[in-house]
């Protein structure tokens, strides 16, 4: 049920909903009827889609009259046996049955189904639970339901928001049509089988409904509100993190209208005394208050700011970016976005009547035409995905904005029984300015992807390509990107080729990204790293994208070369072209080198630079113990002082399991260095006959913890003494039973790695674990 991306499962979910994609083509075309929605479906098309669903996801289902049995039906013994294939057949086939039930409980291997009536309460639990994985949910006339399976006896209750469905009770299943509204599949996927840690957290989070013990009314006062997210906070901190809780609960109350200085009064208390949701450093009560008090005034920020930005249609505010680029892909024209930035830094604000002449005159100044008004207006641009920019009415032309009196000379007639004027001629279309929350409703924005406002002056919109070009420079001027030129072309809605145009006529500055990563033999198996190898023009061998580069030279990569180049170069790098930067200031250097895991800050240099060597520079420059005699030494001979920093060997002997006599033969082998041996290859190193006996795979393991812990500087070379390869190697077996143990054996586990000090081995564990091994020690 987890958040995917910008917007995840759940959002993605609710605008299939409201785009009527219907699960599969069981359920027929809708035909409007008098206001009201008609089914077309057939009979044995309902039987074919109730037989998918009871195979695919394996539940009991029995026919409906609505949303109950029919009267006489006795389906109590079919909770406990469950249905067949020929009980499906018997009861569906040449019935009219245009509804049926899916049986909660045994019956349908553990289902239980959450029931939210409103949306709200089910993109509130969508958020508050977005690290599971997605389920299968229907769409209803009011809310959701989301279906899920557990091995633990769960009965039916009250849930914040809604009902949970469990043994005894049944729900309306999808292309089920009850009071003509048909029940679709919002998400299409397999039942999720709750874990342990995870049916204990949906446990603690329905105790929150019982606070009120109803469902939520506008009747219900603040206090009551309070209490709802305070559960809702030691709830989710326990699953999402303390920070991050504390931010969303202090979301939720903001937009509920809570003071902050009740949220703060009733949150930071609990906050300091929360404990942390895995390994975190120390710190004091004053510290934790002092971050509370901060995240809390985040949230309101960002919740006045949001509500500011939807409002806000203001002399010369003009539209966001986010509506403008939407505008641009789906209209694959300038003219919408043009129109209403012009009128925007005329001051029109949202519900301005106007008629055509008024919008025609006023885009004139804008170098926007009659026929491009008209377009907008009542034309083929709109109308955006079903819904109308601009609402119309035809009304006389004495009726809107200031009812202009009327003159001597105008074509009225006077209507004496009644001494009105009366319009002669045709009527006047009257417009209303839209507000920018109207405008992303049509355009389909979502608010995550809303975007910032770029000032334009009128100069900007005066043509399309002098529009596009101001959005160009304006993003680059404010975020200097590092993004490709297709996503630059796509965001503009032009080729690749215009980019490059657009670049010369800004000035703009392109200078190159290389990621690098240092050379290892565990790199030489790895496929993704070896592109496929193509010839140019002049048959020579390319690899585009990527490469291999050391002392200033540059090879395809390809895998026999990166070989060659090992045992040869030690400070060779493998290459990857990336994203440009696109900037207006004057460049400073040639490229930006950036290494791939990210151990290492940018430098900038040329395309031909040695990665490695700027970095050793760099070490050496600031070790306050180095002296250089020569204060301006030549060039020459600083290379010199940077390979010698980088080939000085590491102490091997200091790591558990190796002597002096395995080092050696470690160091014959190419490996003298801890950062070596940790990107060794242990096959290799095991099928070295002058190893010795005793080498094995798991030993080869142990010596690269110990390389890796060093590197990360976790130990020093003399904690490393009471490492025990016996132990770590327990540690490791135990460690892989985590995932699946229950409770009781976690908390047994827990005690094990406590007593034994198993934690000097850094093992990955999981978050949950970490917390019993804290509370233990606690």
């Amino acid at each position: 049920m987890g958040a995917r991306n910008p917007k995840g499962v759940y959002s993605s979910s609710i605008e299939a909903y409201n785009q009527k994609e219907v699960f599969g083509a069981s359920i027929g075309a809708w035909n409007s009827k008098e206001g009201s929605m008609q089914p077309s479906i057939t009979l044995p098309s309902l039987y074919r889609f109730i037989e998918d669903v009871s195979i695919r996801l394996g539940c009991s289902i029995i026919p409906l009259s609505g949303k109950r049995p029919s009267q006489g039906f006795a389906y109590t013994k079919y909770q406990r046996q469950g249905t067949t294939q020929a009980d499906l057949q018997r009861w569906f086939s040449g019935s009219d049955y245009a509804s049926y039930g899916i049986l909660c409980g045994p019956a349908s291997q553990g289902l239980l189904v959450l029931d939210f009536d409103s949306d709200s309460a089910y993109t509130d639990f969508a958020a508050l639970f977005s690290h599971l994985p997605p389920t299968y949910t229907v769409k209803t006339r009011r809310g959701y339901h989301v279906y899920l399976r557990t091995t633990a006896a769960v009965s039916t209750r009250k849930i914040p928001g809604g009902d949970l469905l469990a043994r005894g009770s049944l729900v309306v299943g999808a292309g089920s049509i009850v009071n003509e509204h048909c029940y679709t599949v919002a998400v299409d996927t397999a039942i999720h089988k709750l874990t342990d840690s995870e049916y204990a957290a949906l446990q603690q989070w329905m105790k929150s409904s019982d606070i009120s013990g109803s469902h939520p009314t506008a009747a219900n006062t603040q206090s009551q509100d309070m209490a709802r997210l305070i559960t809702s906070y030691q709830t989710s901190a326990k699953i999402q993190g303390r920070n991050n809780a504390l931010y969303r609960t202090s979301l939720a109350a903001a937009r509920r209208g809570i003071d902050q200085s009740k949220a703060q009064n009733a949150l930071i208390p609990l906050h300091v005394i929360m404990p942390a949701n895995g390994p975190h450093a120390p710190e004091s009560a004053r510290e934790r208050q002092q971050e509370a008090q901060d995240t809390i005034a985040s949230a309101y920020r960002r919740t006045q700011t949001h509500t500011a930005r939807i409002e806000r249609v203001t002399t010369g505010a003009g539209l966001p970016n986010g509506i403008r680029e939407t505008l641009l892909q789906q209209q694959n024209s300038t003219i919408t976005a043009r129109l209403l930035d012009a009128l925007l830094l005329e001051g029109w604000q949202k519900d301005r009547r106007f008629t055509t002449s008024e919008a025609v005159e006023t885009a004139a100044a804008y170098g926007i035409g009659r026929s491009s008004v008209l377009d907008v207006l009542s034309r083929r641009l709109s109308i955006m995905n079903g819904l109308r920019l601009f609402e119309r009415s035809t009304t006389s032309s004495d009726s809107h904005n200031n009812k202009t009196p009327v003159r001597e000379g105008d074509n009225r007639r006077f209507n004496s029984p009644n001494k009105t004027f009366v319009l002669r001629g045709r009527a006047v279309n009257v417009y209303r300015f839209p507000s920018l929350d109207h405008v992303q409703r049509v355009c389909g924005v979502a608010d995550a992807n809303i975007g910032s406002y770029d000032a334009l002056s009128a100069d900007d919109l005066r043509t399309e390509r002098t529009y596009r070009l101001a959005l160009h420079r304006a993003l680059i001027a404010r975020a200097q990107p590092e993004l490709s030129y297709q996503w630059h072309a796509a965001r503009l809605n032009v080729s690749h080729r215009s980019i490059f145009r657009y670049n010369a006529s800004l000035g703009v500055v392109v200078t190159p990204v290389i990621a690098y990563e240092p050379l290892t033999w565990a790199m030489l198996n790895q496929p993704q790293n070896w592109p496929a190898v193509q010839k140019n023009a002049q048959s020579r061998t390319l690899t585009p994208g990527s490469w291999l580069q050391a002392e200033g030279q540059r090879y395809p990569a390809i895998r026999g070369l990166a070989a060659h180049l090992l045992a040869h170069k030690p400070t060779a790098v493998l290459c990857r072209q990336q994203p440009s930067r696109f900037a207006l200031t004057p460049r400073t250097h040639e490229c930006i080198w950036r290494r791939l895991d990210g151990t290492a800050a940018d430098w900038y240099g040329g395309l031909h630079d040695d990665p490695m060597q700027q970095k050793s520079f760099s070490l050496i420059a600031n070790n306050k113990s180095q002296t250089i005699e020569e204060p301006s030494p030549s060039y020459d001979a600083l290379l010199q002082a940077i390979h010698a920093q980088n080939l000085r060997p590491d102490d091997l002997t200091a790591i558990k399991g190796i002597g002096s006599w395995r080092a050696e033969r470690l160091n014959a082998v190419g490996i003298t260095q801890y950062r070596q041996l940790a990107q060794a290859d242990p096959a290799r190193l095991v099928g070295l006959s002058q190893m010795g006996e005793g080498m094995s795979a798991r030993l080869v393991a142990f010596w690269m913890a110990q390389a890796q812990a060093l590197i990360s500087r976790q130990v020093a070379p003399h904690d490393l003494k009471g490492w025990s390869f016996a132990d770590w190697k327990v540690c490791q077996m135990e460690a892989a039973r985590i995932g699946a143990a229950r409770h009781g054996l976690k908390a047994k586990l827990a005690a094990e790695f406590r007593d034994k000090g198993w934690l000097k081995y850094q093992p990955e564990l999981p978050r949950d674990f970490l917390q019993l091994i804290e509370n233990l020690l606690i």
